[in-house]
């Protein structure tokens, strides 16, 4: 109420996507503006500002290499690029490729509370109707480095073998939920792989949809 009235002047940021992390009262009260991944170019003036301005990293020389490494890691965020170039300065006055890909662990671009957990999860299954083993198995190890909590791509797979397998290869729901013991018995990283063998095993099976269908007429 006092933000409709104007006695209260909301101001935030956030990392997050708003229509899943923010209130629906709030959201529908504000004016949200989308921030966009700066541009290779910019990170790499911000970089070089940074060298120029901040005395923990004077004398640091910067090679190409090192710029390159340090351009990929942000990926359109220059907090990230900074972070990266103050961590490999700590240990090394020359920042090159090697001492970025030795200083730096790049995590996967996923955020399962936001827009990549849907996108990611929406692509793990189109790779599996397609019949893309390779597909499927990149999407569940991204979701999984990314820190995806692993029985809730079991689940998924077996819901997927029942709504696209079905009778077509009964045995892919026998698949998915022996993966899906399997996770809450070893736990990760062992029960990567079994994901792995359980996602490839529903890429490769023949698929039917006939129960889903029947079940929902």
């Amino acid at each position: 109420l006092d933000c409709e009235k104007g006695t209260v002047t909301l101001i935030g940021a956030t990392t997050e996507n708003p229509s899943f992390s923010l209130n629906n009262a709030i959201l529908s009260r504000c004016r949200l503006v989308v921030f966009n991944k700066l541009s290779t170019e910019a990170v790499s003036a911000i970089i070089d500002r940074a060298l120029r301005t901040d005395d923990q990293l004077q004398g640091v020389a910067l090679t190409e290499g090192g710029r390159a490494a340090l351009l990929s890691v942000a990926d359109g965020d220059a907090r990230v690029a900074l972070n990266a170039l103050e961590l490999v300065a700590g240990h090394a006055r020359e920042v090159d490729e090697s001492a970025v890909c030795a200083a730096v662990q790049r995590h996967s671009l996923y955020d399962r509370n936001g827009d990549f957990h849907y996108d990611l999860i929406s692509a793990l299954h189109k790779s599996m109707r397609g019949g893309d083993p390779d597909g499927a198995i990149y999407y569940a190890a991204r979701m999984l480095h990314g820190g995806e909590e692993p029985r809730y791509i079991t689940r998924r797979l077996i819901r997927f073998a029942s709504e696209d397998v079905g009778l077509a290869d009964p045995n892919a729901l026998v698949q998915a939920v022996a993966a899906d013991s399997a996770v809450h018995a070893i736990g990760m990283p062992e029960a990567g792989v079994v994901i792995g063998q359980a996602v490839s095993y529903l890429a490769l099976a023949p698929k039917s949809c006939a129960v889903y269908r029947a079940w929902n007429s």
